[in-house]
């Protein structure tokens, strides 16, 4: 009996476990929003608590997902928070004109209503669906929704803070999906950009990823630095995350070149002119110019691969050209 009773509780645990692993945390592959009343309302999850005049005006399809699952909220960002539009975890609730229905599993839809009806398109916007498997835990799910399909990344946060004499970047997605990388650029003016590093990407998340970077030569004397995150994902959309900036109030470097190491520009900041050259690891000189007061680009295609040092006045420095 003993015996019996170890083998049934046994395959109790083996059963749940592959409940749990099959229902939980898998999120749902978006692919499409659709327009109009196409299937009617029996295509669609419950609609309980939908409100008096609400008629389906289109839907969100996914694909790749569990019959036995619902939605029990929805939430749209709007560029700083989350907003609820509908949850149906207590008291169904109406925000605006836009109303969600139950999630249906079979069809795949999650189905969007609009108080007069009507044949609109579900919004294009970030959206959140928490989804909920049968016998499962709540959980999740974020998509990037652009009038073409879904972008590759929704931006969370992005931030900038003194770290010493360096400056440390920030930033945060709540989504993402075939994404490639991130490239961090910075500027003295918001209007020419340089790339000073790059970060690999998750690929595919429907979670909080965390990512950071090193700024090691921001200039100082009063000098704003800002910064922005380029994202790119393997199908070649991309997105830029906002704007930061820091400035530093202690008197800042005469002379300084970066990136460093440097492929196809450099930059040299000089407090006063100067004439600037360019040695080689022979000692030869290989350029030289008279260059004015403050930020100076100069193009490194001509110059092979190597190290090289820069001097201007008595200042120098060592660079990099890959």
């Amino acid at each position: 009996m003993r015996i019996y009773f170890i083998k049934g509780l046994f395959l109790y645990f083996l059963i749940f476990f592959i409940n749990f692993c099959l229902y939980s945390q898998t999120c749902p592959t978006y692919s499409q929003r659709n327009n109009g009343n196409g299937g009617g309302n029996s295509d669609c999850g419950s609609e309980v608590g939908l409100p008096s005049g609400y008629s389906k005006t289109g839907s969100f399809q996914f694909t790749g997902v569990a019959v036995n699952m619902s939605v029990l909220k929805v939430e749209q960002w709007n560029g700083s928070a989350w907003v609820t539009y509908q949850n149906n975890s207590s008291t169904p609730a109406t925000y605006g004109t836009f109303w969600y229905g139950g999630y249906n599993g079979a069809n795949g839809k999650v189905c969007f209503y609009a108080n007069g009806g009507g044949n609109g398109v579900p919004p294009a916007a970030n959206w959140k669906f928490y989804f909920t498997p049968s016998g499962g835990t709540q959980y999740s799910c974020t998509y990037n929704i652009d009038a073409n399909g879904v972008l590759p990344v929704t931006w969370e946060t992005v931030s900038a803070q003194k770290q010493n004499s360096q400056v440390l970047i920030n930033w945060s997605t709540a989504s993402e999906q075939n994404t490639k990388d991130f490239e961090v650029q910075y500027s003295t003016n918001t209007t020419n950009w340089d790339a000073i590093g790059t970060i690999k990407a998750a690929g595919n998340s429907s979670a909080t990823r965390n990512y950071s970077f090193t700024h090691q030569t921001p200039l100082k004397n009063n000098t704003y630095n800002y910064y922005r995150v380029l994202q790119r994902d393997l199908d070649g959309k991309y997105s830029y995350s906002k704007i930061v900036s820091i400035v530093f109030d202690e008197p800042g470097p005469d002379f300084l070149v970066y990136p460093n190491p440097a492929d196809k520009l450099v930059t040299i900041y000089l407090a006063e002119a100067s004439e600037v050259s360019l040695i080689n690891s022979a000692g030869s000189v290989v350029w030289k110019s008279k260059l004015p007061a403050g930020r100076n680009q100069l193009p490194l295609e001509k110059f092979s691969s190597g190290v090289y040092i820069m001097r201007a006045g008595k200042s120098s420095q060592r660079l990099v050209i890959q």
